[in-house]
Protein backbone atom coordinates (compact mmCIF):
# COMPACT_ATOMS: atom_id res chain seq x y z
CA UNK A 1 0.00 0.00 0.00
CA UNK A 2 1.71 3.12 -1.26
CA UNK A 3 0.62 6.76 -1.43
CA UNK A 4 2.45 9.75 -2.90
CA UNK A 5 2.04 13.53 -2.65
CA UNK A 6 3.90 16.14 -4.71
CA UNK A 7 4.29 19.64 -3.25
CA UNK A 8 5.51 22.90 -4.80
CA UNK A 9 5.74 26.25 -3.06
CA UNK A 10 3.70 24.92 -0.13
CA UNK A 11 0.88 23.69 -2.38
CA UNK A 12 -0.12 20.12 -3.26
CA UNK A 13 0.05 19.81 -7.02
CA UNK A 14 -0.34 16.06 -7.40
CA UNK A 15 -1.24 12.95 -5.40
CA UNK A 16 -1.88 9.31 -6.12
CA UNK A 17 -1.89 5.80 -4.70
CA UNK A 18 -1.21 2.29 -5.96
CA UNK A 19 -4.67 0.89 -6.68
CA UNK A 20 -3.81 -2.74 -7.45
CA UNK A 21 -1.03 -5.06 -8.59
CA UNK A 22 -0.12 -4.32 -12.21
CA UNK A 23 -1.59 -0.81 -12.03
CA UNK A 24 0.62 2.32 -12.14
CA UNK A 25 2.48 2.98 -8.91
CA UNK A 26 1.61 5.85 -6.57
CA UNK A 27 4.48 8.00 -7.80
CA UNK A 28 3.37 7.70 -11.42
CA UNK A 29 -0.21 8.62 -10.54
CA UNK A 30 0.99 11.68 -8.60
CA UNK A 31 3.35 12.75 -11.40
CA UNK A 32 0.53 12.50 -13.93
CA UNK A 33 -1.64 14.68 -11.74
CA UNK A 34 1.14 17.26 -11.31
CA UNK A 35 2.05 17.38 -14.99
CA UNK A 36 4.65 19.96 -16.01
CA UNK A 37 4.44 21.62 -12.58
CA UNK A 38 6.41 18.67 -11.14
CA UNK A 39 9.68 20.27 -12.27
CA UNK A 40 11.46 21.57 -9.16
CA UNK A 41 8.82 20.11 -6.78
CA UNK A 42 9.17 17.91 -3.70
CA UNK A 43 7.85 14.35 -3.67
CA UNK A 44 6.69 12.52 -0.52
CA UNK A 45 6.07 8.76 -0.48
CA UNK A 46 5.78 6.09 2.22
CA UNK A 47 7.93 3.47 0.43
CA UNK A 48 11.16 3.65 -1.56
CA UNK A 49 10.42 4.23 -5.28
CA UNK A 50 11.11 1.14 -7.36
CA UNK A 51 14.17 0.95 -9.60
CA UNK A 52 13.44 -2.26 -11.50
CA UNK A 53 11.10 -3.56 -14.17
CA UNK A 54 8.29 -5.69 -12.74
CA UNK A 55 4.70 -5.48 -13.86
CA UNK A 56 5.33 -1.75 -14.34
CA UNK A 57 8.36 0.38 -15.36
CA UNK A 58 10.81 1.78 -12.76
CA UNK A 59 9.35 4.77 -10.92
CA UNK A 60 12.76 6.38 -10.33
CA UNK A 61 13.25 7.05 -14.04
CA UNK A 62 9.94 8.92 -14.23
CA UNK A 63 10.80 10.92 -11.10
CA UNK A 64 14.12 12.02 -12.62
CA UNK A 65 12.54 12.79 -15.99
CA UNK A 66 9.88 14.96 -14.30
CA UNK A 67 12.55 17.15 -12.70
CA UNK A 68 11.64 16.43 -9.06
CA UNK A 69 13.96 18.29 -6.66
CA UNK A 70 13.70 16.23 -3.45
CA UNK A 71 12.26 12.86 -2.42
CA UNK A 72 11.20 12.21 1.17
CA UNK A 73 10.34 8.57 1.95
CA UNK A 74 9.40 6.71 5.11
CA UNK A 75 11.12 3.36 4.56
CA UNK A 76 13.54 1.41 2.45
CA UNK A 77 11.82 -1.28 0.37
CA UNK A 78 12.94 -4.67 1.80
CA UNK A 79 12.40 -6.29 -1.59
CA UNK A 80 15.93 -7.37 -2.67
CA UNK A 81 15.15 -6.11 -6.18
CA UNK A 82 14.93 -2.57 -4.76
CA UNK A 83 16.36 -2.29 -1.20
CA UNK A 84 18.24 1.02 -1.47
CA UNK A 85 18.82 0.90 -5.22
CA UNK A 86 15.99 3.32 -5.87
CA UNK A 87 17.42 5.90 -3.49
CA UNK A 88 20.92 5.52 -4.96
CA UNK A 89 19.58 6.04 -8.48
CA UNK A 90 17.83 9.24 -7.43
CA UNK A 91 20.92 10.60 -5.64
CA UNK A 92 23.14 9.74 -8.61
CA UNK A 93 20.83 11.90 -10.72
CA UNK A 94 21.04 14.93 -8.44
CA UNK A 95 17.89 14.45 -6.36
CA UNK A 96 18.11 15.04 -2.61
CA UNK A 97 16.76 12.05 -0.65
CA UNK A 98 15.56 11.94 2.98
CA UNK A 99 14.57 8.56 4.47
CA UNK A 100 13.06 7.55 7.82
CA UNK A 101 10.27 9.97 8.66
CA UNK A 102 7.29 8.08 10.22
CA UNK A 103 9.07 4.81 9.49
CA UNK A 104 7.24 2.77 12.17
CA UNK A 105 3.80 3.75 10.89
CA UNK A 106 4.86 3.09 7.31
CA UNK A 107 6.29 -0.31 8.20
CA UNK A 108 3.06 -1.36 9.90
CA UNK A 109 1.07 -0.17 6.89
CA UNK A 110 2.86 -2.79 4.78
CA UNK A 111 3.73 -5.32 7.50
CA UNK A 112 2.26 -8.23 5.53
CA UNK A 113 4.42 -7.58 2.48
CA UNK A 114 7.52 -6.62 4.46
CA UNK A 115 7.60 -9.94 6.34
CA UNK A 116 6.88 -12.07 3.28
CA UNK A 117 9.42 -10.41 0.99
CA UNK A 118 12.19 -10.58 3.62
CA UNK A 119 11.53 -14.11 5.00
CA UNK A 120 9.40 -15.94 2.44
CA UNK A 121 6.80 -16.57 5.18
CA UNK A 122 3.35 -15.02 5.48
CA UNK A 123 2.50 -12.57 8.24
CA UNK A 124 0.45 -14.55 10.79
CA UNK A 125 -2.49 -13.00 12.65
CA UNK A 126 -4.20 -14.97 15.41
CA UNK A 127 -7.82 -14.02 16.07
CA UNK A 128 -10.20 -15.41 18.69
CA UNK A 129 -13.38 -14.41 20.49
CA UNK A 130 -13.61 -15.40 24.15
CA UNK A 131 -15.61 -14.77 27.30
CA UNK A 132 -14.21 -12.61 30.07
CA UNK A 133 -12.91 -15.77 31.76
CA UNK A 134 -11.01 -16.81 28.65
CA UNK A 135 -13.35 -19.47 27.20
CA UNK A 136 -14.18 -19.97 23.53
CA UNK A 137 -16.72 -22.75 24.07
CA UNK A 138 -18.79 -24.13 26.93
CA UNK A 139 -18.26 -27.54 28.54
CA UNK A 140 -20.82 -28.94 26.06
CA UNK A 141 -18.88 -27.45 23.13
CA UNK A 142 -21.38 -24.67 22.37
CA UNK A 143 -19.74 -21.51 21.00
CA UNK A 144 -22.48 -19.59 19.15
CA UNK A 145 -22.31 -16.83 19.69
CA UNK A 146 -19.71 -15.57 22.14
CA UNK A 147 -19.09 -12.27 20.37
CA UNK A 148 -21.77 -9.87 19.15
CA UNK A 149 -22.79 -9.25 15.55
CA UNK A 150 -20.63 -6.13 15.20
CA UNK A 151 -17.60 -8.14 16.33
CA UNK A 152 -18.44 -10.84 13.80
CA UNK A 153 -18.54 -8.20 11.07
CA UNK A 154 -15.11 -7.04 12.21
CA UNK A 155 -13.87 -10.64 12.02
CA UNK A 156 -15.12 -10.88 8.43
CA UNK A 157 -13.29 -7.66 7.57
CA UNK A 158 -10.12 -9.26 8.92
CA UNK A 159 -10.72 -12.19 6.57
CA UNK A 160 -11.07 -9.74 3.70
CA UNK A 161 -7.75 -8.11 4.59
CA UNK A 162 -5.80 -11.39 4.64
CA UNK A 163 -4.85 -13.67 1.76
CA UNK A 164 -5.84 -16.83 3.63
CA UNK A 165 -7.89 -17.90 6.67
CA UNK A 166 -7.05 -21.09 8.57
CA UNK A 167 -8.93 -23.45 10.90
CA UNK A 168 -8.47 -27.02 12.06
CA UNK A 169 -10.49 -30.04 10.99
CA UNK A 170 -12.29 -30.13 14.36
CA UNK A 171 -13.80 -26.72 13.61
CA UNK A 172 -14.95 -27.91 10.18
CA UNK A 173 -16.56 -31.06 11.58
CA UNK A 174 -18.20 -29.31 14.53
CA UNK A 175 -19.24 -25.93 13.08
CA UNK A 176 -19.25 -26.56 9.29
CA UNK A 177 -18.13 -22.95 8.61
CA UNK A 178 -18.06 -21.19 5.26
CA UNK A 179 -14.98 -19.05 6.10
CA UNK A 180 -16.09 -16.30 3.70
CA UNK A 181 -16.52 -12.54 4.11
CA UNK A 182 -20.29 -12.59 3.64
CA UNK A 183 -20.99 -10.10 6.47
CA UNK A 184 -19.04 -7.33 4.74
CA UNK A 185 -20.03 -8.06 1.11
CA UNK A 186 -16.55 -7.16 -0.13
CA UNK A 187 -16.42 -9.33 -3.23
CA UNK A 188 -13.13 -10.94 -2.17
CA UNK A 189 -12.82 -14.06 -0.04
CA UNK A 190 -9.53 -15.42 1.32
CA UNK A 191 -8.05 -18.80 0.48
CA UNK A 192 -9.61 -21.24 2.97
CA UNK A 193 -7.01 -23.47 4.62
CA UNK A 194 -7.89 -26.47 6.80
CA UNK A 195 -5.34 -28.39 8.87
CA UNK A 196 -6.48 -31.99 8.48
CA UNK A 197 -3.65 -34.40 9.33
CA UNK A 198 -5.60 -37.59 8.54
CA UNK A 199 -7.74 -36.08 5.74
CA UNK A 200 -11.03 -36.50 7.57
CA UNK A 201 -12.86 -33.57 5.98
CA UNK A 202 -16.49 -34.62 5.33
CA UNK A 203 -17.29 -34.65 1.63
CA UNK A 204 -20.55 -32.84 2.43
CA UNK A 205 -18.76 -30.01 4.27
CA UNK A 206 -19.83 -26.53 3.27
CA UNK A 207 -16.33 -25.55 2.13
CA UNK A 208 -16.47 -28.35 -0.46
CA UNK A 209 -19.99 -27.67 -1.69
CA UNK A 210 -20.63 -23.92 -1.74
CA UNK A 211 -19.34 -23.12 -5.22
CA UNK A 212 -16.05 -21.83 -3.81
CA UNK A 213 -14.29 -25.15 -3.30
CA UNK A 214 -11.57 -24.21 -5.79
CA UNK A 215 -10.55 -21.60 -3.22
CA UNK A 216 -10.01 -24.26 -0.54
CA UNK A 217 -6.75 -25.91 0.53
CA UNK A 218 -6.82 -29.02 2.72
CA UNK A 219 -3.45 -29.62 4.40
CA UNK A 220 -2.92 -33.30 5.22
CA UNK A 221 -0.01 -35.31 6.53
CA UNK A 222 2.18 -37.40 4.28
CA UNK A 223 0.96 -40.91 3.60
CA UNK A 224 -2.80 -40.32 3.54
CA UNK A 225 -4.86 -42.44 1.17
CA UNK A 226 -4.56 -41.54 -2.51
CA UNK A 227 -8.17 -42.61 -2.95
CA UNK A 228 -9.22 -40.18 -0.23
CA UNK A 229 -7.19 -37.38 -1.85
CA UNK A 230 -8.94 -38.00 -5.16
CA UNK A 231 -12.34 -37.93 -3.46
CA UNK A 232 -11.64 -34.56 -1.84
CA UNK A 233 -10.08 -33.06 -4.96
CA UNK A 234 -13.04 -34.24 -7.04
CA UNK A 235 -15.03 -31.64 -5.09
CA UNK A 236 -12.72 -28.91 -6.44
CA UNK A 237 -10.45 -28.38 -3.44
CA UNK A 238 -6.67 -28.87 -3.44
CA UNK A 239 -4.98 -31.31 -1.06
CA UNK A 240 -1.42 -30.58 0.04
CA UNK A 241 0.64 -33.11 2.00
CA UNK A 242 3.18 -31.77 4.50
CA UNK A 243 5.39 -33.24 7.24
CA UNK A 244 3.82 -34.08 10.60
CA UNK A 245 5.44 -33.41 13.98
CA UNK A 246 4.01 -34.97 17.17
CA UNK A 247 0.86 -35.93 15.30
CA UNK A 248 0.23 -32.45 13.91
CA UNK A 249 1.06 -30.65 10.69
CA UNK A 250 4.46 -28.98 11.01
CA UNK A 251 3.65 -25.26 11.27
CA UNK A 252 6.93 -23.97 9.85
CA UNK A 253 6.64 -26.31 6.84
CA UNK A 254 3.08 -25.07 6.38
CA UNK A 255 4.12 -21.41 6.40
CA UNK A 256 6.97 -22.08 3.96
CA UNK A 257 4.52 -23.74 1.60
CA UNK A 258 1.98 -20.93 1.87
CA UNK A 259 4.69 -18.34 1.30
CA UNK A 260 5.83 -20.21 -1.80
CA UNK A 261 2.34 -19.90 -3.34
CA UNK A 262 2.29 -16.14 -2.64
CA UNK A 263 0.13 -16.19 0.47
CA UNK A 264 1.48 -13.04 2.06
CA UNK A 265 -0.85 -12.92 5.08
CA UNK A 266 -2.59 -15.65 7.09
CA UNK A 267 -5.46 -15.25 9.56
CA UNK A 268 -5.58 -18.13 12.06
CA UNK A 269 -9.06 -18.47 13.53
CA UNK A 270 -8.61 -21.66 15.50
CA UNK A 271 -9.80 -23.60 17.33
CA UNK A 272 -7.94 -23.80 20.57
CA UNK A 273 -5.40 -26.49 19.61
CA UNK A 274 -4.66 -24.91 16.24
CA UNK A 275 -4.05 -21.52 17.85
CA UNK A 276 -1.87 -23.24 20.45
CA UNK A 277 0.21 -24.95 17.78
CA UNK A 278 1.04 -21.60 16.15
CA UNK A 279 1.99 -20.03 19.49
CA UNK A 280 4.00 -23.11 20.47
CA UNK A 281 5.92 -22.83 17.18
CA UNK A 282 6.59 -19.13 17.78
CA UNK A 283 4.93 -18.23 14.49
CA UNK A 284 2.33 -15.61 15.48
CA UNK A 285 3.01 -11.97 14.59
CA UNK A 286 -0.18 -10.22 15.70
CA UNK A 287 -3.18 -11.00 17.90
CA UNK A 288 -6.78 -9.80 17.81
CA UNK A 289 -8.68 -10.86 20.94
CA UNK A 290 -12.39 -10.12 21.13
CA UNK A 291 -13.57 -10.29 24.74
CA UNK A 292 -17.29 -10.62 25.45
CA UNK A 293 -18.79 -9.54 28.82
CA UNK A 294 -19.79 -13.10 29.66
CA UNK A 295 -18.65 -15.75 32.15
CA UNK A 296 -18.87 -19.42 31.18
CA UNK A 297 -16.93 -20.99 34.04
CA UNK A 298 -16.23 -24.69 34.30
CA UNK A 299 -12.92 -26.49 34.27
CA UNK A 300 -13.86 -28.40 31.12
CA UNK A 301 -14.87 -25.32 29.09
CA UNK A 302 -12.48 -24.73 26.20
CA UNK A 303 -9.81 -22.04 26.64
CA UNK A 304 -8.84 -19.74 23.80
CA UNK A 305 -5.29 -21.03 23.27
CA UNK A 306 -4.44 -24.68 23.81
CA UNK A 307 -1.35 -26.56 22.69
CA UNK A 308 1.60 -27.40 24.92
CA UNK A 309 1.84 -23.95 26.47
CA UNK A 310 4.53 -22.64 28.82
CA UNK A 311 5.83 -24.09 32.09
CA UNK A 312 6.12 -20.77 33.90
CA UNK A 313 4.53 -17.34 33.75
CA UNK A 314 7.94 -15.82 32.97
CA UNK A 315 8.01 -17.86 29.74
CA UNK A 316 4.68 -16.43 28.54
CA UNK A 317 4.35 -15.13 25.00
CA UNK A 318 4.72 -11.39 25.58
CA UNK A 319 2.55 -8.92 23.69
CA UNK A 320 2.91 -5.25 22.83
CA UNK A 321 -0.62 -3.87 22.96
CA UNK A 322 -1.38 -1.79 19.89
CA UNK A 323 -4.97 -0.82 20.65
CA UNK A 324 -7.99 -1.34 22.89
CA UNK A 325 -11.51 -0.39 21.82
CA UNK A 326 -15.14 -1.30 22.34
CA UNK A 327 -17.22 -2.97 19.64
CA UNK A 328 -20.69 -2.75 21.09
CA UNK A 329 -20.39 -4.46 24.48
CA UNK A 330 -17.34 -6.46 23.37
CA UNK A 331 -13.77 -5.29 23.88
CA UNK A 332 -11.18 -5.67 21.14
CA UNK A 333 -7.50 -5.90 22.05
CA UNK A 334 -4.97 -5.81 19.24
CA UNK A 335 -1.34 -6.57 20.01
CA UNK A 336 1.95 -7.55 18.39
CA UNK A 337 3.93 -10.52 19.63
CA UNK A 338 7.25 -9.44 21.06
CA UNK A 339 9.98 -11.38 19.30
CA UNK A 340 13.06 -12.65 21.11
CA UNK A 341 15.96 -10.25 20.82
Amino acid sequence: MVGCVIVKSGRIIGEGYHEAAGMPHAEIMALRAAGAEAKGADLYVNLEPCSHWGRTPPCVESIVAAGIKTVTACTVDPNPAVSGKGFRFLEEHGIDVLVGIMSEAATRLNEFFFKWVSTGLPFVTAKFAMTLDGKIASRSGDSKWISNELSRRFAHMLRHQHDAVLVGISTVIKDNPSLTCRYVNCGRNPLRVVLDTDLEVPLNAQILNDGLSNNTLIVAGKGVSEQRIKAVESKGAKVCQLPVSSGRIDIVALLKYLGSINVISLLVEGGSEVLGSFFDAGQVDKVYALIAPKILGGTSALSAVGGIGRDTVSESVMLDVDGVKRIGDDVLISAYVKKDL
